[in-house]
């Protein structure tokens, strides 16, 4: 790999790490792992193969995780672990609690067992290539991904993780046939639609990229998250004005050069890398 491919691969990857630690969907993991919305991750939630008898110790953990309670949640799911130390269903919670609190390694090692008993859980495969990308593993993720997409190929989680895999590692132009792969399953869904555009904008496509925020920000059921991620195409396409009008639109005014730096910061730390 030549020094400008591994400057520009450090380059989007810092970005979207950045990305995940925010409120911004590309991530989705998105997003852009930020850029994964939590809504596109949270499907069936404690659903695992011990079927939908899971105990009540893993009842509970998974209604204070959908809290957003996941220090309360991990002690539900570690009586239910006392009760059943086999239980799936359990150690994906933990999984996907210990995510919510960044600690990525327990996150993976909770994970891990659970892919070793069962290689084709769905649900496992999709949290831990989300733990991955967090931990700056693109490559491994997007092995997961790919199998998951393998198996089942409606599932849209897969093709978002894909190309957020894709994107951290430079290769815009695989992670947007991924991100059209999954737009022909659904040409509406918004995270994909998202990382769509920042991707586009990583390849230095920032028109179109604006083009396609732009329509989804004049939707009514629009959420700030898109007219943050349309703010960030303006900053990277040295557009700064326009981001700041952009951020004025849902933020309060004494909030805008708070954001539009934090914006900046992204835009000058992805050049200089």
């Amino acid at each position: 790999m030549t020094n400008a491919r591994v400057r520009s691969t450090v380059q989007v990857g810092t970005v979207l790490r950045a990305l995940l630690r925010r409120t911004v969907p590309v991530i989705a993991a998105v997003s852009l792992t930020s850029c994964l919305g939590a809504g596109d991750w949270a499907e069936n939630i404690g659903i695992g193969s011990d079927g939908v008898g899971d105990s009540h110790f893993v009842n509970l953990g998974d209604r204070t995780a959908s809290d957003g309670d996941y220090s309360s949640a991990l002690t539900f799911y570690r009586q239910a672990l006392d009760a059943n130390p086999g239980r799936i269903s359990a150690m994906i919670g933990m999984g996907r609690s210990f995510e919510g609190l960044g600690q990525f390694g327990r996150a993976e090692r909770s994970l891990r067992p659970v892919l070793e008993r069962e290689p084709d859980n769905e649900e496992a495969a999709l949290l831990l290539g989300r733990v991955l990308l967090q931990q700056d593993r693109p490559q491994e993720a997007l092995e997961l991904f790919d199998r998951v997409r393998r198996n089942n190929p409606s599932q849209l989680r897969a093709y978002l993780g894909a190309g957020v895999a894709l994107d951290s590692m430079g290769n815009h132009l695989q992670a947007q046939d991924a991100y059209r792969a999954g737009l022909e399953i659904d040409p509406v869904h918004l995270s994909l639609l998202n990382n769509m555009a920042l991707s586009l904008a990583f390849s230095g496509r920032s028109d179109e990229a604006i083009g396609i925020l732009r329509e989804l920000v004049s939707d009514p059921s629009s959420s700030s998250k898109v007219v943050r991620n349309l703010a960030l195409i303006y900053v990277l396409a040295d557009r700064r004005d326009a981001a700041a009008a952009t951020l004025a639109t849902y933020l309060p005014s004494a909030d805008v050069a708070d954001e539009l730096a934090y914006l900046d910061y992204l835009s000058r730390n992805r050049r200089s890398l």
